[in-house]
């Protein structure tokens, strides 16, 4: 038997192993998609390596493919100069995450998904072009997965909305284990999606934003690790119902999470905030939020001169509680918000004594110079932090 056979068969049989094994236990992060729904006739495709029968391009391999079928990726052969187009509900799986790359080779997306049901895991997408919705990935389907993989240096300085991943009117897709770096804007930008899961990736030194979320509901941002792009994330006009849990965000130049108008009745807990230059949390326009259990420190003001731990403008209804707020220029700031409630927070410039104070004004954009003081109080404030 020749290497190039040997080869091939070790891969089918890791790979039936691994399938099966996923049925029986779920499998690892379900990089091969949802087994449960895959048709018994499914086959194997290979690219690039030795094999005989093997494609030389991932796409061709991909207009050959019926739905339910697997494409492994030889690294062997890497890089793939493709704009890649993934019509059809198959998994695209390349052999090594760091060494299978496909590359745009800086003309439009690298990897467009326009069908449901895909998985695309174990690969380097890199130099999209740099124009507008020009993007690493972009997701225009639904009950996708997009696993394991480096996303890297795609987008442009020339368009607004360009850089890692794009979900265009996408749901129910999970974006897990990525390095997301080195873009040229967004890391994430999503736009009109729903019921999106966005775990445990490491996004850090894209151009602009980590995670863009607009007009998108019932999305889930947890377990992250952001850190060094200029703006973490925001959330712009109507995303509401989202849920921002346990990420590291640390080390922004200028502010770490901006909630805008109507984004409402989203939960912030568990997350760490570090090191965020002009403030950590902003809720600007949006109500009805609740933020618990977040360390919010080391937003000390640089060039803008903000330093805000956390700021409420224009907001109403949110309940901010069981937070560390501590070691920032301003630990907390109001302006013409009303009816919020501080809960038991910790901050490190409370007196000792009666409620925190928390000083804000109101201000009428007719008579510029006008401010009128305003206060709100937490009235019964944790004299330690607390110790999750």
């Amino acid at each position: 038997m020749n290497k190039a056979t040997w080869r091939k068969g070790w891969v089918v049989f890791a790979m039936f192993l691994f399938i099966n094994t996923s049925l029986v236990t779920g499998g690892v992060t379900g990089v091969i998609g949802d087994l449960s729904n895959r048709s018994i006739n499914w086959n194997i495709l290979h690219v690039g390596g030795s094999g005989p029968n093997n494609y030389t391009k991932i796409q061709d391999a991909i207009d050959n493919a019926n739905d339910g079928d697997i494409i492994f990726v030889y690294d062997d052969s890497s890089p793939y100069y493709e704009n890649i187009d993934i019509d059809k509900s198959i998994s695209l799986i390349g052999e090594n995450g760091d060494t299978t790359i496909i590359d745009g080779n800086k003309s439009g997306d690298v990897v467009k998904i326009t069908a449901n049901g895909v998985t695309l895991s174990g690969f380097t997408i890199q130099n999209s072009g740099e124009e507008k919705f020009d993007f690493g990935v972009e997701i225009q389907s639904d009950y996708n997965k997009i696993l394991g993989n480096s996303i890297k240096n795609n987008g442009g300085l020339k368009g607004w909305i360009c850089g890692g991943i794009f979900l265009m009117n996408s749901s129910h897709n999970e974006i897990g284990e990525n390095f997301i770096y080195l873009n040229y804007r967004e890391g994430i930008y999503m736009d009109k999606g729903d019921y999106n899961n966005i775990h445990n990736n490491t996004i850090h030194e894209n151009d602009y934003f980590a995670i863009i979320v607009n007009a998108s509901s019932y999305n889930i941002i947890q377990n992250n690790d952001m850190s060094k792009n200029y703006v973490c994330m925001s959330f712009w006009p109507f995303s509401h119902d989202n849920q921002i849990i346990g990420n590291a965000i640390h080390d922004h130049d200028y502010y770490s999470l901006s909630l805008y108008t109507l984004s409402n009745n989203n939960i912030i807990r568990y997350n760490n905030f570090s090191n965020n230059i002009e403030w950590s949390i902003r809720l600007a326009g949006a109500n009805n939020n609740l933020v618990e259990y977040n360390s919010i420190s080391g937003s000390l003001g640089g060039s803008w001169g903000y330093g805000y731990g956390i700021s409420v403008e224009y907001a109403f209804r949110n309940i901010i509680r069981c937070n560390n707020i501590m070691n920032n220029k301003n630990n907390a700031v109001i302006l013409n918000s009303f009816n919020n409630h501080w809960i038991e927070n910790y901050w490190d410039d409370y007196i000792g004594f009666g409620p925190k104070v928390i000083w804000g004004h109101i201000m009428f954009p007719q008579i510029s110079d006008l401010f009128i003081p305003w206060i709100n109080f937490d009235w019964h404030p944790s004299p330690e932090p607390y110790n999750w």
